[in-house]
């Protein structure tokens, strides 16, 4: 967040000039500020609900490929993807790794952890969206 931030996001996205493409900087602390809540619920919660904590990882593994899929396609910084590279990606990886590890995993946690961290990340966007068509 701190990277998006400097990095300007907020005017990365609203370069766009497209409807998906504006966002405000209350949207922007919003969105992060429950983004930061969720990872503290998910660690706070740990393995008892296994699909939630899996989900905050998929929701990180989501956001790094979309910033990463941002830079190569557009061929300039995206605001946030040294994070997303170097944090986020190892990360939500090693989540994984250690719930198969743990015997936690299965099929069936794996894909309603991914289905759970791509509705997060839906509503996020979709947040943005309607927030930034009301400013």
């Amino acid at each position: 967040m701190v990277e998006e931030y400097a990095g300007g996001w907020a005017k990365f996205v609203n370069s766009f000039h497209s409807p998906i493409g504006h966002t405000t900087m209350g949207a922007f602390y919003l969105v992060n500020g429950i983004f930061i809540l969720l990872c503290v619920l998910a660690a706070l919660l740990n393995a008892s609900f296994i699909i939630f904590g899996l989900s905050i990882a998929a929701l990180q593994f989501i956001n790094a490929l979309i910033h990463i899929g941002g830079t190569v396609k557009l061929r300039r910084y995206n605001p946030g993807v040294v994070t997303a590279v170097l944090l986020y990606l190892p990360l939500s990886i090693y989540a994984y790794y250690l719930s198969d590890q743990a015997g936690l995993l299965g099929l069936t946690n794996l894909v309603l952890s991914v289905v759970l961290g791509a509705g997060w990340m839906g509503l996020a966007v979709l947040y943005g969206i309607v927030a930034g068509r009301h400013s």
